[in-house]
């Protein structure tokens, strides 16, 4: 697959778009469908956004609006799977321009592609306490 950038100069850091991400998309349609759910919220992993390093440059590999949902191990069994499956076909397309669906580069890596095509690949990954912690 060919990716699909967004024009650079509408770049802003990793962890901004990903509470944007967070605020004006994820967490209201959480709240919506799933009113009662106990979760925490936040971006974590590698790469340069997560420490507030990444630049224009980064945009052309596993940046974008990311966020990872963490639930208690009895919400993680129960709604781990339904959570994907509801956001990949009520996200929006997009967020401040930006694709929020994801794709794999010929060489591998992670990037954002453009798509109306529903269920979106999106990158709201899920996990529980119990996985995500030592």
């Amino acid at each position: 697959m060919s990716p699909e950038y967004p024009s650079t100069d509408r770049f802003m850091k990793g962890l901004d778009l990903s509470q944007v991400f967070y605020e004006e998309a994820v967490k209201p349609l959480l709240e919506s469908e799933f009113p009662n759910l106990v979760y925490s919220a936040g971006h974590l992993g590698s790469g340069s956004d997560v420490l507030g390093f990444d630049t224009e440059q980064s945009m052309d590999h596993d940046w974008g609006p990311k966020l990872l949902i963490f639930l208690g191990e009895k919400n993680y069994e129960k709604y781990h799977e339904s959570l994907d499956t509801f956001l990949g076909h009520n996200l929006p397309t997009e967020i401040r321009g930006f694709p929020i669906n994801f794709g794999y580069h010929d060489d591998g890596t992670i990037v954002m592609q453009l798509s109306d095509d529903k269920p979106l690949n999106h990158r709201v990954s899920r996990d529980s306490y119990n996985q995500g912690f030592l």
